[in-house]
């Protein structure tokens, strides 16, 4: 891929296959996260919705008691 300059950023020309493989068009929105070996990793917004489908369809029922302790679930020896 290229980097080139883009108004105060830098951009990146993303290769036909990739955009091919994604199913991208002008005008999507992705993430582009860094993988291991300097590698990236592109996921596409449908990818992320998709995600979060899948959770709420998970439907866990907490106790209607239960609160969300952050000093409990930060610590290192629950």
């Amino acid at each position: 891929m290229q980097i080139f300059k883009f108004g105060d950023g830098l951009g990146v020309c993303i290769p036909q296959a990739v955009v091919d493989a994604l199913g991208l068009k002008e005008g999507d929105d992705i993430a582009v996260r860094v993988g291991t070996d300097r590698n990236l990793e592109f996921v596409t917004a449908d990818a992320r919705s998709k995600a979060f489908e899948r959770i709420k369809a998970f439907k866990l029922q907490l106790p209607s008691d239960w609160t969300f302790d952050r000093d409990r679930a930060n610590s290192r020896n629950p």
